[in-house]
């Protein structure tokens, strides 16, 4: 299946995937917004008072721009321009950055002290080059890069947000269903990148990624109430006047785009239910780390 094409065409799943690969990526970083309150926020639902504050709002337009950006052109390869448009696309209206860091920086509740910030640019153009030559299954090389990416840490926010999204973008790239890391699973999902353990992340990711086929599937079956489609023109134009937003600065998106769900909440539930949750009991009851906000 063309995962990339059946997004933009199922406005539903669209919605669905935006909302939480938002809402987890976000509490990851520790955004306070609830899965309802980030869908009220990216899609211009009124029928819920979202109280939030300016940061956690931008955080959120601002992670549908980018990913939106960062799906905008999948048939070019990976670029430094593209990463840091990405990451630029992310702290809008929360921090100035123009691209790489220019400060040295901690990761909180971590032993590594990434690179120094004049090491940066040579580290991204290596680690870049690697990845466009990398033939190795997509989930190693999408783990490899994104372990390496993370411990670069390029920029001076919104490293962990810019990297889950490239993780995205190359799966979706291959054709392969994208993968949600849940903020229940932060605790592996950091211990993994601090470990420097590629086998572990990718399984993770192959893993991740396996339920949310089963997921799409749900969006695909025949539903005995059927709303008037869409065309796939209309919502393609979505995505693209959301990415276009992203470029010239706008970050929230085409406002027209009213929430419709012609899926049950218990598809939905039993889906949830079936999301791969960490196996270690005591990494999912222990301290997270990694809260600071860089990553």
């Amino acid at each position: 299946m063309d995962v990339i094409n059946f997004m933009r065409s199922n406005r539903d799943y669209f919605e669905d995937f935006v909302t939480r690969s938002t809402y987890h990526s976000n509490a990851i970083e520790g955004s306070t917004l609830t899965r309802g309150e980030t869908y009220a926020l990216l899609w211009n639902d009124n029928s819920m008072t979202v109280k939030t504050t300016p940061r956690e709002f931008y955080e959120a337009v601002n992670h549908k721009a980018a990913f939106a950006l960062a799906c905008g052109g999948l048939e070019e390869p990976l670029s430094e321009r593209l990463i840091k448009d990405i990451n630029r696309a992310i702290n809008k209206d929360i921090n100035d950055y123009a691209g790489y860091r220019t400060v040295g920086v901690v990761i909180l509740g971590m032993d590594y002290v990434p690179p120094e910030a004049n090491q940066v640019p040579q580290l991204m153009m290596q680690i870049v080059h690697r990845y466009q030559h990398d033939e190795r299954d997509p989930f190693e090389r999408e783990a490899d890069f994104h372990i390496h990416f993370e411990h670069v840490h390029p920029f001076g926010d919104g490293n962990g947000r810019t990297g889950r999204i490239l993780i995205n973008r190359g799966l979706l790239r291959d054709g392969i269903a994208p993968a949600v890391v849940s903020v229940d699973d932060k605790a592996q999902y950091i211990e993994l990148i601090d470990g420097w353990d590629t086998s572990g992340l990718a399984a993770m990711l192959r893993e991740l990624s396996e339920a949310e086929a089963e997921r799409i599937e749900i969006f695909r079956q025949p539903r005995e109430q059927e709303r008037v489609p869409r065309r796939h023109e209309e919502v393609r134009g979505d995505c693209e006047r959301t990415a276009e937003g992203a470029r010239a600065g706008a970050g929230v998106g085409d406002p027209s785009v009213i929430p419709s769900s012609s899926v049950t909440f218990a598809q939905l539930a039993e889906a949830d239910a079936k999301q791969p949750r960490v196996k270690n009991e005591e990494a999912r009851g222990g301290t997270a780390r990694g809260n600071g906000r860089g990553r």
